[in-house]
């Protein structure tokens, strides 16, 4: 089947426009705008963060920034209603902490599953430690000791 109406638009140079030569045209089209469209992806997309690295919160919604899990810590301290003051110290090689309470005691937890806070407990289930929306409290065998203690930015709590 010929289009007869395009006989009168493209002059005859040895190209006969039938249904079949539209199809491959089509096709041919069609995996040139694939290939362009995975070359894309492939050049647009986030690379993945290199391995051994965990991700932090750069404060920024939705923006991580991945660090290198090379043993270095980040030390926190927090101001409790009571005047108590708990420190922790995030181990980014591990994903562990290591909490300080007032009495001296210090206890290492692991990073555990949570929604939307940071929480950090002992295998054992002894001691909990949660930190959300820069509000912080611990917990021991399931009784909460300390609550609503804020992070303690450059001397100041930070409210």
């Amino acid at each position: 089947m010929e289009f007869h109406f395009l006989r009168r638009i493209m002059p005859r140079r040895g190209f006969r426009l039938t249904r079949r030569n539209l199809i491959i045209s089509g096709t041919i089209v069609f995996t040139i705008l694939l290939v362009a469209a995975a070359a894309l992806y492939l050049i647009l997309r986030e690379p993945a963060p290199p391995e051994g690295s965990i991700l932090l919160d750069t404060g920024e919604y939705g923006e991580y920034q991945p660090k290198e899990a090379s043993g270095e810590t980040l030390d926190t301290s927090f101001s409790c209603p009571d005047d108590a003051e708990i420190t922790t110290s995030y181990d980014f090689g591990s994903n562990e902490i290591t909490l300080t309470l007032p009495d001296g005691s210090q206890h290492v937890l692991a990073q555990s599953f949570s929604g939307d806070s940071a929480r950090y407990e002992k295998p054992d289930g002894t001691v909990l430690f949660v930190e959300e929306n820069g509000a912080a409290r611990v917990e021991q065998n399931g009784t909460t000791v300390y609550e609503n203690c804020v992070a303690v930015i450059g001397g100041t709590p930070a409210v």
